[in-house]
């Protein structure tokens, strides 16, 4: 991974360089200084005595791998989502280096559920905003997955019309 982050580009969009600011993203840093005003902390209850906020915290982290849980696969929730009859929409940028849309589909294919052939079965089609390719998607049985082109990993900032669109779609029960 370090190669990739000594590159300066942008691991959360690959398509762009990294900007020097938190997560490479710019707003990171406008998000950081809405949740240190003491009005947004008093109204979220936060300690006065904690330290400004950090979207990370390296000692956090540390105690995370120090406890052996860094990361814990959350494929384990959204099997039991789909065995419980809950509908589950998995959507990634595709130019998302860090949480890629590769990794994100293989994953959903392998999810073990009730329905994982009828969903590893249905081929991967092109889905559309307004006549044009937005992405990539497969879906059965209450489980969408689908990629959007043209966005890293904050898919509604980078692409908020196809975001919107997506969503909307998937809530409306409507096939992308």
């Amino acid at each position: 991974m370090e190669p990739f982050l000594s590159s300066g580009i942008n691991p959360y969009d690959k398509s762009k360089r990294c900007d020097g600011s938190e997560a490479c993203y710019e707003n990171m840093n406008f998000v950081s200084h809405y949740l240190d005003k003491p009005e947004v902390r008093k109204i979220l209850g936060v300690d006065p005595s904690f330290g400004n906020f950090s979207w990370r915290s390296i000692e956090i982290g540390q105690a995370f791998d120090a406890s052996l849980d860094e990361v814990f696969p959350t494929s384990y929730y959204v099997s039991a989502l789909l065995e419980r009859g809950v509908r589950v929409l998995l959507y990634v940028g595709a130019n998302d280096w860090i949480c890629n849309w590769v990794g994100n589909e293989q994953m959903s294919r392998d999810l073990e559920w009730t329905g994982q052939t009828a969903f590893a079965g249905e081929p991967l089609r092109e889905w559309k905003v307004d006549g044009k390719v937005a992405g990539i998607t497969r879906a059965t049985q209450g489980f969408t997955f689908a990629t959007v082109d043209g966005a890293g990993h904050m898919v509604p900032m980078d692409q908020p019309k196809v975001a919107l669109e997506l969503v909307q779609r998937w809530l409306s029960g409507e096939a992308l």
